[in-house]
């Protein structure tokens, strides 16, 4: 098609063309400046590292509101850094292959990001991690140390407690008194002592009924004045070891194992100062690196050695305390702690329960009391007055509280029992009074005395020859894991 249309025979107006459509020079002067520097603004700072790293170190350096040279000036004098610039430092603090990407670059530096020129700044700064990590310890050691010595004192004291509490001693002494008796006629039973983890299975040991439990029955007797137990203070328990839960949530091992640390980073900064001080360079260069830190180490050992001695005696009598106990030498304080908290915690519980069923027990008897003053003022006619009865005498007896009551089928026993011994006594009466017809009043008298006096022989030998089938087998599987051969306190 085209070979039909020649652009011959056209009449083309050169002149106008060019004048219209010819491409202009570049100007000279301001316009030319203006493209470049337009051109320049469309390229940008040139970045060297990846976007993730831009970011993150844009975030820190807008939070410094420094220039690179004022960051550069702190690093050097060290002791003017706060806390928190130390960490956003940490954090922008390059890598060796971010120094050598930077000081590799051929092009313009002035072009370079925000990031690439403070590692261009700060690259001859010595040992930067050394310097930061120093200034760091340096601010947070007073805070180090007071933590570490709460951790140790409240070991301590804990320790203080379950070694000697004279009510927890009393409380212990109880609960293995029991564990005997009710393991007597096993080999479980005579144990000099008993493992911790036994003192939670005293809820698990159930009374015959079913009601309720042999903890529940320890806190009746700390808490009823007739029982006799009181006067030991056993229901002081809980309220004494309010310390040993305070260091259920504290580890030993840990705090050792911090200990460790702060002894093994302040004994690296003091080799790092005797370095500084035999570099000549650093205090021409205004380094103050082994005069702030120096002055640190010297303030501070005293403070250094105290705490690890401290910590080495709590672990020792730590140590101690296990072997008392006869528990696992590898065992931590967080898991012996929380023993002894959580049955304080129970036993607790089991003495407010005892306290409220005494309590209650105490307003029935006075009910019951007042209900007999006056059914006897009515029965007799005459106004009864208050706390007393003008009718038949009360019984001197109060009722025996619901939660210290035997069950029916015991009573039903000893009763049982009583009226056999009283057909025994009878019989033993009338063959008596068969082989001694001629004995008299005071012979029948005597022979009723030697009677009674050979029957409580009898039945206190009985006791100790049936001990042994009375006491339920194996009621406490733990209580007799601590035997003499053990040689634990």
């Amino acid at each position: 098609k085209w070979k039909d249309l020649p652009d011959t025979g056209i009449n083309v107006n050169t002149k106008e063309i060019e004048a219209m459509f010819a491409s202009k020079s570049k100007a000279s002067g301001s316009g030319g400046g203006a493209k470049e520097a337009s051109a320049a603004k469309k390229t940008g700072p040139i970045l060297l590292f990846d976007p993730k790293r831009q970011q993150n170190a844009g975030i820190a350096l807008a939070r410094l509101r420094m220039p690179t040279s004022e960051i550069v000036t702190k690093l050097m004098d060290i002791e003017s850094l706060s806390f928190d610039q130390v960490r956003m430092l940490e954090s922008l603090q390059p890598s060796a292959e971010e120094i050598e990407m930077v000081t590799s670059f051929d092009g313009e530096t002035e072009r370079l990001g925000a990031l690439e020129q403070f590692v261009l700044g700060i690259k001859d700064v010595p040992n930067i991690q050394q310097r930061l990590e120093s200034a760091a310890f340096r601010l947070k050691f007073g805070e180090m140390v007071s933590e570490l010595k709460r951790q140790l004192s409240t070991v301590d004291a804990a320790m203080d407690i379950v070694d000697g509490c004279q009510e927890l001693q009393s409380l212990l002494r109880f609960t293995l008194a029991i564990g005997n008796y009710l393991n007597t006629g096993t080999k479980r039973g005579g144990a000099y002592g008993f493992k911790l983890d036994s003192l939670g299975k005293l809820r698990d040991v159930r009374t015959s009924d079913g009601k309720s439990n042999l903890l529940e029955y320890m806190a009746r007797v700390a808490v009823d004045s007739k029982a006799g137990m009181r006067a030991w203070g056993i229901f002081r328990v809980p309220e004494r070891m309010e310390g040993v839960a305070l260091a259920k949530d504290t580890s030993l091992n840990e705090v050792s194992n911090e200990l460790r640390k702060l002894q093994s980073k302040f004994n690296a900064i003091k080799a790092a100062v005797a370095a500084a001080h035999d570099d000549d360079d650093a205090a021409s260069a205004g380094d103050r690196f082994a005069e702030v830190m120096g002055a640190f180490i010297e303030k501070e050992q005293a403070t250094i050695e105290q705490l690890v001695e401290a910590g080495a005696k709590t672990r020792k009598r730590f140590d101690e305390v296990l072997a008392a106990f006869a528990e696992d030498p590898g065992k931590d304080s967080i898991a012996f702690f929380t023993q002894w908290a959580t049955f304080s915690s129970d036993f607790g519980r089991a003495l407010a329960k005892a306290t409220k069923a005494l309590e209650d027990a105490a307003k029935a008897s006075g009910a019951a009391k007042g209900g007999a003053s006056k059914a006897g003022a009515a029965a007799t006619g005459k106004p009864g007055t208050k706390g007393g009865a003008a009718g038949p005498k009360a019984t001197a007896h109060a009722p025996v509280p619901s939660a210290m009551s035997i069950s029916k089928k015991l009573a039903d026993e000893l009763n049982a029992r009583r009226r056999r011994r009283q057909a025994e006594d009878e019989q033993e009466d009338e063959d008596e009074s068969a082989r001694s017809p001629t004995a008299g009043p005071t012979g029948a008298a005597e022979a009723s005395g030697s009677r009674s006096r050979r029957r409580s022989v009898l039945q206190s030998d009985r006791w100790r020859r049936g001990r042994k089938s009375i006491a339920p087998r194996g009621v406490l599987p733990s209580m007799a894991l601590i035997s003499e051969g053990d040689g634990s306190g």
